[in-house]
């Protein structure tokens, strides 16, 4: 037993105590999964300024030069599921509404792509405008991040929720005390 600080004996039951932080838990993981989905959409609707602008190419195929916004697929595709004290935020669905593999656009839009050029994609280039120098050999797609760069405002975030829910849980120990 201490002989100085603050000792502690709890009067509560157990189940209530153990329901209230499940309960908790729970409120948690669903107040953080909804709110880093939207973060998500905000990320690809407004993009972010340490972005690298799209090239004349890519701003022609497209049609804009808006980055990550064509069809709305990749973002249709940002999913969230809640199951009790587990959330799911991301690619949830590996194929999207086209038959695309989103997992693979979701890598390239992470981490960049190099794509070897070869003739037949020389051939297309050429064929819609755009020939490519015979010194170009790859061509690249820089990252333009919407996962890593919303994992530091998830942790404080998280903080931000726990703190909250400790401090509610707290108020109605105090009340029942």
């Amino acid at each position: 037993m201490a002989k100085w600080g603050i000792r502690l004996v709890g009067s509560f039951p157990k189940e209530a105590v153990a329901t209230m932080f499940e309960k908790a838990q729970k409120e948690a993981v669903n107040s953080l999964a909804i709110w880093l989905h939207q973060r998500l959409l905000d990320t690809i609707d407004s993009g972010r300024s340490e972005w690298p602008p799209l090239s004349k190419v890519t701003e022609w195929l497209k049609g804009s030069n808006v980055a990550l916004i064509d069809s709305g697929d990749f973002r249709k595709a940002i999913q969230y599921e809640i199951n009790g004290k587990v959330a799911s935020i991301g690619i949830l669905n590996p194929v999207g509404d086209h038959g695309q593999d989103m997992e693979l656009i979701a890598r390239v839009i992470e981490g960049g792509a190099v794509i070897p050029v070869t003739e037949k994609m020389r051939g297309w280039f050429a064929a819609k405008g755009f020939p490519l120098k015979s010194t170009t050999v790859a061509i690249h797609v820089p990252a333009r991040s919407v996962f890593g760069v919303n994992l530091s405002a998830l942790d404080d975030k998280i903080e931000e929720v726990l703190g909250s829910l400790v401090d509610k849980s707290l108020g109605v120990l105090r009340g029942r005390a």
